[in-house]
């Protein structure tokens, strides 16, 4: 079943018609039961949203062009901890060896051995938060898809829910756009700049779940909190940082 398929929203009376979009390739598949369609009509509306972003001018035009299908997957994944940010906890684990070997076992006395503790302390940390954020949705760069996963989203905000993250994760299909696939993904760094335009969308398109969307980024114990963090300096008046965003992923040297 398409997405574009006329849905009626009864309790808002917004209708979608197929011939408003020309996004083919964004199909819920045969997953019918799974979303409202209330549900669906809002994902819709916001990837119809008026949104000048990176040459596109809208989240539907973004995908369209980057030939990217929405699925919406009856599973209920658990989220893997990325790479880089696992390998943070290892790096420390072996600093505080090396400083044993370096210093004697007079080490944890000595004012760099307590900051590296204090370093491995904020990785272990930091994996466990990611260990338990629930994955909600994700990006699929070999298959060009972006899944979400309702049935890991909280009942009361699914619709919340099933809007940001949809248009975080199509955030970082637009940073995977020709040739900047072919450059690494840093969680580090693309998690809070998906976050950032999330929010960004959300503002610029005045959409009612803004706030919602912004106090649950700040409400993170991950680096995913960074995003409220540059949209808060965006509306500061800092606009390198959304120029920063748009030009995403791109070389250093």
């Amino acid at each position: 079943m398409s997405i574009w398929s006329d849905m009626q929203d009864r309790s808002a009376g917004d209708k979608v018609r197929k011939e408003d979009a020309n996004w083919d390739l964004l199909q819920f598949g045969t997953t019918d039961n799974i979303l409202l369609d209330s549900e669906k009509v809002t994902i819709i509306k916001a990837a119809l949203e008026s949104f000048t972003f990176g040459g596109f001018t809208s989240l539907n035009n973004m995908l369209s062009e980057l030939e990217v299908k929405l699925v919406i997957s009856p599973d209920t994944p658990k989220r893997i901890v990325p790479s880089g940010i696992s390998e943070w906890v290892l790096y420390w684990e072996n600093e505080l060896q090396r400083l044993e070997k370096v210093l004697g076992p007079d080490y944890k006395n000595i004012q760099l051995c307590k900051d590296a503790l204090e370093e491995h302390e904020k990785a272990k940390k930091e994996v466990n938060a990611w260990s338990d954020m629930a994955l909600l949705g994700r990006y699929d760069r070999f298959q060009k898809e972006i899944i979400l996963y309702p049935n890991n989203m909280p009942g009361q905000d699914r619709k919340e829910y099933l809007v940001t993250t949809f248009v975080h994760e199509a955030m970082h299909a637009y940073f995977d756009r020709h040739p900047r696939e072919l450059f690494p993904y840093v969680a580090t760094v693309e998690e809070p700049l998906a976050e950032f335009g999330m929010l960004l969308f959300l503002k610029e398109t005045n959409n009612n779940y803004y706030q919602w969307a912004y106090d649950n980024v700040v409400s993170k114990e991950t680096c995913y909190r960074y995003g409220a963090a540059l949209m808060y300096r965006y509306e500061k008046g800092d606009n390198q940082i959304r120029q920063d965003l748009e030009s995403y992923k791109r070389k250093l040297f």
